[in-house]
């Protein structure tokens, strides 16, 4: 989600889940989030879990680089609600604008 609207739920966002603490080696699942801003994981054995973002939404930058422990019991459906936000990528332009005058530059103001 945008993390200056929580209501807007972004798509294109990448999620990886592994069985370490350090999210190292070849995750167990991946996910993108749809148009709904939602992923879902599926038929996952009970057992401890660590899902980090992998890639940001375009023009969004991942918020936290930190893994998120996700515990699943068996029979159980696990929900991540409002758990993961992105940053809108943002910069600044400066724009100066100048006239050509018979090869003379002058900046206006």
């Amino acid at each position: 989600m945008d993390s200056l609207d929580n209501s807007k739920l972004l798509s294109g966002a990448e999620f990886a889940l592994y069985d370490s603490a350090d999210c190292t080696g070849d995750p167990v699942a991946t996910a993108t989030t749809g148009s709904d801003g939602t992923a879902t994981i599926g038929r996952l054995v009970p057992g401890t879990y660590y899902l980090k973002e992998t890639k940001a939404p375009e023009g969004y930058v991942i918020a936290n680089d930190e893994p998120i422990e996700v515990v699943i019991e068996a029979n159980e459906v696990t929900e991540l609600e409002d758990a993961i936000q992105n940053h809108p990528n943002s910069a600044s332009v400066t724009l100066t604008k100048y006239l050509d005058w018979n090869g003379k530059k002058t900046q206006i103001t």
